[in-house]
């Protein structure tokens, strides 16, 4: 059994973590923050990595600062450990767009930015020729609802002067063939949306990887673990109705090795939806059993 978890911010707080169930390739998304890399080179081995974030109106992107676990997630560039590459200092962030104070959605002061904002790192490198590979997550929320997009993976090469994204991590060797690489075929993302006072949505969306299925929350009997959302025995907050599932790639009947009982196979990418009350500011939890299946094997 396989479990991932997300923090899910409501307006004054509801941490909220799920549990995953399949594989995964992330699929285009609609995403109020747009990313872009540049770097220059300071002086002799010195480089700076720019990320840019252009960020949609009405929307934010907060600061790399930690806010503890009540406040917004912060942005967090991580380059991966490299042999020809050190870190000079920490993550510079500047913008002609800063926000500081009370944000009604967490209810505590934060710094966050607007329209767009830039992340520096600085670094020492060795050999220029060599790759530079990490991973960027960040947070964004706009005056009612928050999203957690997938991790942005990328790559960078001085020597041509081009950074680039993916969805999956990067080998760090250049050349290296297949591009983005992962031992994970599902990546999950979570968004929070109001709906009335103390009534929120939560849309669990599952990107999965070519060749491999998660499973409906409808399957019975003896076939694979069924996709499955529940809190946890201590939380304040209560779930209405039953989740909701769609994608544009299901599959019915029996795709792989099980007997005709198997209802409905998910591939590719799928959103489910739960709802939940929350009458206050709370803590809460909740997870997903999940089962992996590809053509040829299974596990969990």
């Amino acid at each position: 059994m396989m479990k991932k978890w997300f923090a899910a911010m409501l307006p004054l707080v509801l941490s909220m973590a799920v549990q995953a169930q399949l594989p995964g390739t992330v699929p285009p998304v609609s995403d109020p923050v747009k990313w872009s890399i540049s770097m220059k080179q300071v002086e002799g081995p010195v480089w700076d990595l720019v990320f840019r974030a252009d960020i949609a109106k009405g929307w934010y992107v907060y600061s790399v600062k930690s806010f503890g676990d009540l406040g917004p997630m912060p942005t967090v560039i991580a380059l991966d450990t490299l042999p020809h590459v050190a870190l000079v200092g920490g993550v510079a962030e500047t913008s002609e767009h800063v926000l500081e104070g009370m944000d009604p959605m967490f209810d505590m002061n934060v710094k966050k930015f607007k329209e767009h904002a830039l992340f520096t790192q600085r670094v020492s490198v060795t050999d220029p020729k060599a790759l530079i590979t990490g991973r960027l997550d960040y947070q964004t929320c706009d005056d009612t609802k928050c999203d957690f997009p997938y991790p942005l993976y990328f790559r960078i090469s001085l020597t041509d002067g081009k950074g680039e994204f993916g969805p999956l991590p990067f080998p760090a060797v250049a050349g290296s063939p297949g591009g983005a690489m992962s031992s994970e075929p599902v990546n999950w993302s979570l968004s929070v949306t109001k709906k009335s006072e103390g009534l929120y949505e939560l849309g669990f969306k599952a990107a999965i990887g070519k060749g491999w299925y998660i499973y409906s929350q409808s399957i019975t009997g003896d076939g694979p673990i069924p996709t499955t959302f529940e809190l946890d025995s201590i939380s304040r907050a209560q779930l209405v109705g039953k989740a909701t599932e769609e994608s544009a790639h299901a599959t019915e009947g029996n795709p792989l090795t099980w007997t005709p009982r198997l209802s409905r196979a998910l591939r590719m990418s799928v959103m489910c939806g739960r709802r939940l009350r929350s009458g206050r500011s709370s803590c809460s939890a909740s997870s997903a059993d999940w089962w992996r299946c590809s053509h040829l094997a299974c596990s969990r």
